[in-house]
C-alpha cells in the first residue's frame, strides 16, 4: 500500500512526525516515579542508549509522588484517667472479626491486648469470638 502526495498543496501545510520523544513526565512514570533531576542526568550523561526526551515543557507536579511523600502527624501522648500502678492493672483490648480469610490454623478473629503500665502489646488469633474471655484470663494468669 502506498501513499501519494498531491502537488496542489504547498509543503508547509503538512507536517510529518515519525518519532515523538517522550516527555519528562512520561519517563518519570515509566521509571517508577524517579525524580526529574535523576532522569535528566541519565539522559545528559548518556547512561542509557537512545533515551530521547522532550524537555520543551515543564512537567506538572506528580500527584502520586506528593501523596506518597506525605507523612502523618504523631499522635500526642496524652493520657486521660488513672495510670496503672503495676503490670496488668489496666489493660486495653480490641477484638476484631470475623475476617474474610482465616489463618492457616482456622482462626477468623484477632484480639489485641495492651498493658497500660508497660505499654506492651499482645496479639492473639481466635477461632471463635467466645474464646476471647478464656484467652484474656489465661494471659493475665
Amino acid at each position: 500500500m502506498g501513499y501519494t502526495h498531491s502537488k496542489e498543496h504547498s509543503s508547509d501545510e503538512y507536517s510529518l512526525l515519525t518519532h515523538a520523544a517522550p516527555s519528562l513526565l512520561t519517563w518519570h512514570k515509566q521509571l517508577g516515579h524517579l525524580g526529574y533531576g535523576a532522569i535528566i542526568d541519565m539522559a545528559r550523561l548518556g547512561m542509557t542508549k537512545g533515551m530521547l526526551m522532550d524537555l520543551s515543557t515543564t512537567p506538572p507536579v506528580c500527584e502520586h509522588c506528593v501523596l506518597g511523600k506525605q507523612t502523618k502527624n504523631p499522635i500526642p501522648q496524652a493520657h486521660g484517667g488513672k495510670w496503672a500502678k503495676g503490670p496488668l492493672d489496666i489493660v486495653y483490648s480490641d477484638l476484631m472479626g470475623p475476617e474474610d480469610v482465616p489463618t492457616l490454623g482456622g482462626s477468623t478473629y484477632i484480639m489485641n491486648i495492651i498493658d497500660d503500665y508497660s505499654i506492651f502489646p499482645w496479639g492473639f488469633t481466635l477461632k471463635r469470638k467466645s474464646d476471647a474471655q478464656q484467652v484474656f484470663q489465661d494471659q493475665k494468669t
